[in-house]
């Protein structure tokens, strides 16, 4: 699961409001990002935990194949 880039959010926001100040704009979408985070916080920490495990069985995968082509 990837967050959404807050760069993304204040053009979205601009292009909605765009009466906003750019203050405003700054606001309104890193109030959202945290909004965001923290209502999604237990499924992007499990995302990352399944990202570290499947990297460890790359490794593992990749240490293997080598092991069985230097024998």
């Amino acid at each position: 699961m990837s967050t959404p880039d807050l760069e993304l959010i204040k053009k979205h926001y601009k292009k909605l409001h765009k009466d906003w100040s750019d203050e405003e704009v700054e606001r309104q979408a890193l109030e959202t990002m945290n909004k965001y985070l923290l209502l999604n916080k237990d499924k992007l920490s499990e995302a990352e935990r399944q990202d570290k495990v499947e990297f460890e069985k790359a490794l593992d995968r990749e240490s293997l194949n080598s092991y069985l082509d230097n024998i």
